[in-house]
């Protein structure tokens, strides 16, 4: 077998892509939802928005955030 040919994404793709991911996106909407009745009223500093530099990763690792009064 031609090792260049292989499509081998080995428990990298689909609902293989990562066990914990479900969890991990439950638990950050609870905590969204939690820290947001606290500060009802922010905005994003979309200039200061980072991304996650991995290709199999979709999202940011930084997203500033102001709480207005």
């Amino acid at each position: 077998r031609d090792r260049t040919q292989a499509q081998n994404l080995g428990l990298g793709y689909g609902i293989h892509s990562c066990l914990g991911a479900a969890l991990a996106r439950l638990e950050t909407t609870v905590a969204l939802e939690h820290l947001l009745d606290f500060m009802p009223r922010f905005e994003v500093d979309f200039d200061g928005l980072q991304r996650v530099t991995m290709q199999n990763v979709a999202g940011y690792h930084h997203v500033p955030v102001r709480v207005l009064k």
